[in-house]
């Protein structure tokens, strides 16, 4: 589905690439617009060379555009609302390749080969759904375990979670010839979480396998073997350490704070060197394949989806546009009708005749540019040009009463 949305992008592109060139072709006179899409405009512009403009639309765009500061045709409305529905379907795919990206790449690779963890990575859980040859399908977990390291890098380790051992199993003892409070037994070495350390103390007496500290009558030395393990791989080490009696301890514990580290355990279980795991190809003699549930791609989907549900609505709402502006317009016109009718009755009574008190309505109308523009005044104005140019008030009169559509006018 992600190269779906490039083939989408990309065929949206080339179209409007391509209508530019057909504008500049065909249609000698045609300026670049920067607000809408070349296909838009190529369109409209064949619809009305080709006379499929619908004329019912075409009235609508008319009435309800006559009060608007700038006045558009329906050609420019149709390339307006065509090119939101071009934007709204390149951030679609945008925002979908966005999620599938920030999601990698599948971990799958070859349809049987699952990329392992570096070093020094823990285990990751695979989530798939395996595929039987027979169109079963069952849903398992896959745990894909880290690459080990060769041999020399492998030693350079052990020396490394050596020092780290020696560094911090003291804890807040001063020496290991003076150790009056619990040991720190590391469990794991930060830098590899492959690596487990393993304590066993000479006399569990005195030392606990957790480094807890039972002080004895006298100073006694013991010895401490920790075991660091690496996968197959382990190194033994001893550490000499004295135990100060109980009461050299306490003088000493009664002048020092002390605090406890807590290092979780992190357990691996690594078999094979090899940097994918490869997963089986058939069970029972059936073939199988898998599919990588991902999260972030179920995000995409969902986000695809939604997308071409808003486009529909988007188309559906800005379809529908024109007829609840020309129902607003008329609701407007309407409500203006009593007003009109009371000046041309106050007009008429003062000795104005009919074309005098029309005039005088729309002059007062227009002078007033503070005041909002209205539908019946607007039309009043069309009217009265359009006898000043030379058409008879009869048919100036009756044209008006087409254009505004409605009964009482």
């Amino acid at each position: 589905m992600v190269a779906f949305n490039y083939v989408s992008i990309i065929v949206v592109l080339a179209i409007n690439i391509i209508s530019l060139g057909l504008l500049k072709y065909k249609f000698k006179e045609y300026k670049f617009n920067k607000y809408y899409f070349p296909v838009t405009i190529l369109i409209s512009k064949y619809i009305n060379t080709l006379k499929l403009t619908n004329t019912d639309n075409e009235k609508k765009m008319y009435k309800v555009s006559l009060t608007d500061s700038k006045k558009e045709g329906y050609s420019e409305y149709f390339q307006k609302y065509m090119s939101l529905l071009i934007i709204i379907f390149l951030f679609i795919n945008i925002v979908c390749l966005s999620i599938a990206n920030s999601s990698n790449e599948s971990k799958i690779k070859d349809d049987y080969y699952v990329k392992r963890p570096n070093y020094g990575e823990g285990s990751n859980n695979l989530e798939v759904d395996v595929r039987l040859e027979d169109g079963t399908t069952e849903n398992i977990t896959i745990e894909v375990e880290p690459v080990e390291l060769g041999e020399e890098e492998r030693n350079k380790l052990f020396k490394d979670v050596e020092k780290y051992v020696y560094n911090n199993f003291l804890n807040e003892n001063t020496s290991s010839d003076c150790i009056v409070s619990k040991l720190n037994f590391v469990e794991s070495y930060p830098a590899d979480y492959n690596v487990e350390i393993a304590w066993e103390p000479e006399n569990t007496s005195i030392i606990d396998y957790d480094g807890n500290i039972t002080h004895p009558k006298e100073d006694t030395e013991s010895s401490i073997n920790f075991i660091i393990n690496y996968f197959d791989y382990s190194e033994e080490h001893d550490i000499e350490v004295t135990i100060l009696s109980d009461e050299k301890a306490n003088l000493i514990t009664n002048n020092t704070l002390s605090s406890e580290n807590v290092n979780e355990k992190i357990e691996q279980n690594v078999q094979d060197k090899d940097e994918y795991l490869v997963l089986p190809k058939e069970i029972d003699g059936m073939d199988i394949s898998y599919i990588e549930n991902n999260e972030k791609i179920a995000n995409w989907r969902l986000v695809m989806i939604l997308g071409i549900i808003s486009m529909a609505i988007m188309f559906i709402y800005r379809n529908n546009e024109l007829d609840r502006r020309l129902e607003k317009r008329n609701e407007e016109l309407l409500l203006d009708y009593s007003e009109v009718v009371s000046k041309f009755a106050i007009m008429i009574n003062s000795g104005m005749n009919l074309r005098q008190a029309w005039e005088k309505i729309c002059v007062s109308y227009s002078v007033n540019e503070c005041k909002k523009k209205r539908y019946v005044y607007e039309e009043m104005l069309i009217t009265l040009n359009e006898m000043r140019s030379g058409k008879s008030e009869e048919n100036a009169y009756a044209d008006f009463g087409k254009r505004i559509g409605l009964i009482p006018y």
